[in-house]
C-alpha cells in the first residue's frame, strides 16, 4: 500500500525513534489512513476514467485500442452481410444443375457482390422437388455472404438479382429475404460503451444488457424489457424475467428430417423459423414427393406466444386435408430461420455474463413495413426515371435505418427525397405515407418499442 509506506516514511523523517513496527498503534493508524487514502485515489481514478470515455470521439483509434486492451477488450471488426438467395428456373428440365461455391451474384446501383458459400446441386430428373407453388417456378436455396464488409452490404429484398456470368440451366437469382449482419469497424464511442459496462460491472442491469447485446455483430438496435415494463410478456407480474428485443437478422437455411407418425403438426428445430421453401417425403412408391402448400400443408410462424421471436419459438409445419406422408417415413423440411437470437442467447448464457437465477430471453423484434407513394418534379436536364429511382433507394435506405420504437415522421422522409440530386420538388400531399396495413397519409407513424420501421412499397412517380 503506497500511502501507508509513504506515511511511515514521513513519520520517521520527523522522528527516527517512533516505533512503526507492524502491530504498533502508530503502524495501525498509518495503515488506516493509508487505506482510506488509497480508496479515495482509486475512486478519483475511476471517475476520471469514466469521464474520459465520455469524450471517446477525441481519442485516436490507437489510443482507444490501447485503453481497451487494459480491460481485455478488442475492437469489433467490420463484418459481412449474409442471406439466402434462390437460383430459379421458370420451366422444368431433366438436366442436372450445379451451383458451385464461389458463384458471384450482385445488386445494381450500387453494385454489391455476394458470393455463394456452399455447393448446391440438383441431380438429373430431380428438379421437380424444388418447385415453389407460391412463386410458380423452380427454386434452389443457397447461402451467400457479401464479398466486402460494412453496413453498405445490408441490402433489401429482391435486389440481389444478377449473376456474374451464367449458371447452366438457371434463369436468374433473387433474394427473398434481407441481407443483414454487415457492419463497419466498431467506433470509438461503441468501444467506450463496452469499457464502461465492464468497469462498472453492470451486466444484469438494463443498461448492462443493452451494451452487451448491442455490441454483438448483426445487432442494430436493442430494447430491454424488465418487470413492470409494458412489453414484458413472460413474468405475469411476478418479476424475475428479462426479455431482450433486437433489431437484426442472420437469415440461415436449415433442413429438418422428421419422422411422420400421424402428428397434426411438426415443430421445426431451429427457431425463430421464418419461411418454408419445400416439404418432401414419401407417398406410396414416390420417395421424393413434393407436398404442396396450402393444400397439403401450411407453415405457421410463431407470432403470438410469449416465446415469439426467440430460439424457443414454435414455428411449425401443419398438415392440411390434402396429401400426407406415409406413416413412419421421413419428411424433409427445407426452411430459413433467424439465427441471431440463438447466437445472442449463447452470449447471455455464457458463464462470464450469466447472472445466477436470472431468466433472460433474447427475441427478434418485429418489422413494420411503411409504404410511401409520391410524385416528384425534377430539374431540367435530369432524367425523371433515373432521379425517381434514386429517390426510391434513398427512402428505402432511410426507412431501413430506424431504431426500435422510433417513430417515422413525414417531414424527415420528405427531407430525404428533396436532398436527392436532381429533385426540384416533391408534390404535396403525398398519395400515401402509412403502414402497409393502412391506407392513408399520416404526419407521424407511431412505432412501439418492440417494432422497427422498414421500407414497404415505395412508389415514386
Amino acid at each position: 500500500m503506497a500511502s501507508y509506506e509513504k506515511i511511515l516514511s514521513e513519520l520517521l523523517k520527523r522522528n527516527a525513534n517512533i516505533d512503526v513496527r507492524p502491530g504498533t498503534v502508530m503502524s495501525d493508524l498509518a495503515y488506516a489512513i493509508g487505506a482510506s487514502s488509497d480508496a479515495q485515489a482509486s475512486d478519483i481514478d475511476h471517475v476520471a476514467l469514466i469521464q474520459s470515455l465520455e469524450n471517446a470521439d477525441d481519442f485516436t483509434d490507437e489510443e482507444m485500442n490501447n485503453m481497451a486492451s487494459n480491460f481485455s477488450i478488442t475492437r469489433l471488426p467490420a463484418s459481412k452481410s449474409t442471406c439466402v438467395v434462390v437460383f430459379y428456373r421458370a420451366s422444368y428440365t431433366a438436366s442436372a444443375i450445379s451451383i458451385p461455391s464461389g458463384t458471384v451474384t450482385y445488386t445494381s446501383n450500387p453494385r454489391v457482390d455476394f458470393v455463394t458459400t456452399e455447393d448446391a446441386s440438383v441431380a438429373a430428373n430431380g428438379l421437380a422437388s424444388y418447385y415453389s407453388y407460391a412463386n410458380e417456378r423452380y427454386e434452389i436455396l443457397v447461402s451467400v455472404e457479401s464479398a466486402d464488409t460494412g453496413s453498405q452490404t445490408r441490402v433489401s429484398t429482391h435486389t440481389i438479382v444478377n449473376i456474374n456470368g451464367s449458371v447452366a440451366n438457371i434463369d436468374g437469382v433473387d433474394n427473398l429475404v434481407l441481407a443483414e449482419g454487415g457492419r463497419d469497424d466498431e467506433t470509438n464511442v461503441a468501444m467506450a460503451s463496452r469499457i464502461k459496462a465492464k468497469i462498472t460491472n453492470n451486466i444484469g442491469t438494463e443498461g448492462g444488457y443493452e451494451v452487451l447485446v448491442g455490441s454483438q455483430p448483426g445487432v442494430d438496435s436493442v430494447y430491454v424489457a424488465t418487470a413492470g415494463d409494458t412489453f414484458m410478456l413472460r413474468d405475469e407480474n411476478f418479476g424475475g424475467k428479462v426479455d431482450i428485443y433486437v433489431k437484426g437478422s442472420d437469415s440461415t437455411s436449415a433442413t429438418d428430417n422428421i419422422v411422420y407418425a400421424g402428428q397434426a403438426s411438426m415443430v421445426l428445430e431451429h427457431q425463430p423459423a421464418k419461411s418454408v421453401s419445400s416439404v418432401i417425403g414419401s407417398i406410396a412408391s414416390n420417395l421424393t414427393y413434393t407436398f404442396a402448400t396450402p393444400t397439403d400443408y401450411i407453415f405457421t410462424e410463431d407470432a403470438s406466444s410469449v416465446y415469439t421471436g426467440s430460439e424457443d419459438a414454435q414455428g411449425r409445419v401443419e398438415w392440411e386435408s390434402g396429401v400426407k406422408p406415409d406413416s413412419a417415413t421421413t419428411v424433409h423440411v427445407l426452411y430459413t430461420y433467424n439465427a441471431l437470437p440463438g447466437t445472442l442467447q449463447n452470449v447471455i448464457d455464457d458463464s462470464s455474463n450469466h447472472i445466477v437465477n436470472a431468466d433472460v430471453l433474447v427475441k427478434e423484434a418485429s418489422s413494420v413495413a411503411i409504404d410511401v407513394t409520391a410524385t416528384i418534379a425534377v430539374l431540367p436536364s435530369y432524367s425523371k426515371s433515373s432521379v425517381a429511382n434514386s429517390v426510391r433507394i434513398a427512402v428505402e435506405d432511410a426507412l431501413d435505418s430506424y431504431d426500435l420504437g422510433e417513430d417515422v415522421e413525414a417531414s424527415d422522409i420528405l427531407a430525404v427525397m428533396i436532398a436527392v440530386t436532381g429533385v426540384d420538388r416533391v408534390n404535396l400531399p403525398l398519395a400515401k405515407f402509412a403502414k402497409s396495413t393502412e391506407d392513408m397519409v399520416s404526419n407521424v407513424i407511431t412505432i412501439d418499442g418492440l417494432n422497427y420501421a422498414v421500407a414497404g412499397t415505395i412508389s415514386i412517380g
